[in-house]
């Protein structure tokens, strides 16, 4: 879980002060446009905050 909370943040010394603590609390990894649709209805019923994320390359995404 941490891996996928976190990408080259630390890069940033504001991010890593800001961001070196936290991890995601739930991570979907859908494979396809149909299940990003399940998802982001879920979360919007649920009133869940999401944070999208790319590949985890950089840390300006």
């Amino acid at each position: 879980m941490q891996q996928r909370s976190r990408d080259h943040y630390w890069y940033s010394p504001v991010l890593k002060a800001k961001l070196d603590h936290v991890t995601a609390e739930i991570i979907s990894l859908p494979r396809s446009n149909d299940k990003v649709k399940i998802v982001l209805r879920a979360v919007y019923r649920h009133r869940v905050a999401i944070t999208p994320r790319g590949a985890g390359t950089g840390n300006y995404g």
